[in-house]
């Protein structure tokens, strides 16, 4: 039970003025939409390659042309990484590749993992199209 006159500390981050105002903006609706498709919610599993490493990150959210993980790396912004997701569980063998570029990255608080945004560039493999299109028909919803 607390008594009267304790003085609590809560661990933040720095966070200027004018990021939070844009995170408001966003969040109230009154900032124009700066993307090139509309994002679906997808949370899935994800494999980020980047620099020779490779882990296992957490999609937020995708469209065509763009989405958004969580992962342990923070590559920097303009790097080129490769992005696998399995958005099926009931068919792992279904698997959608692709090279993208790093447009934002956001950092975590200590022992958090770092937002990544990302452009996709690319679809990789033989089989990239159909998988996309499978994909975006019953998971994403963009």
């Amino acid at each position: 039970m607390a008594t009267s006159g304790q003085i609590y500390t809560v661990d933040t981050y720095p966070v200027s003025d004018s990021t939070v105002a844009r995170r408001n903006d966003v969040l109230y609706g009154s900032c124009p939409n700066q993307r090139l498709e509309p994002r679906g919610l997808a949370v899935l599993p994800v494999v980020v390659r980047a620099e020779e490493q490779e882990n296992v990150g957490l999609l937020r959210d995708i469209s065509q042309t763009g989405m958004f993980f969580y992962c342990s790396l923070t590559p920097s912004v303009g790097s080129h990484i490769e992005v696998m997701i399995r958005p099926s569980l009931a068919d792992p063998s279904l698997a959608v590749r692709c090279r993208c570029r790093v447009v934002r990255v956001e950092p975590s608080l200590p022992g958090a993992a770092t937002g990544v945004a990302v452009a996709i560039q690319e679809y990789l493999g033989e089989e990239a199209q159909a998988e996309c299109a499978v994909a975006d028909s019953t998971v994403f919803s963009c």
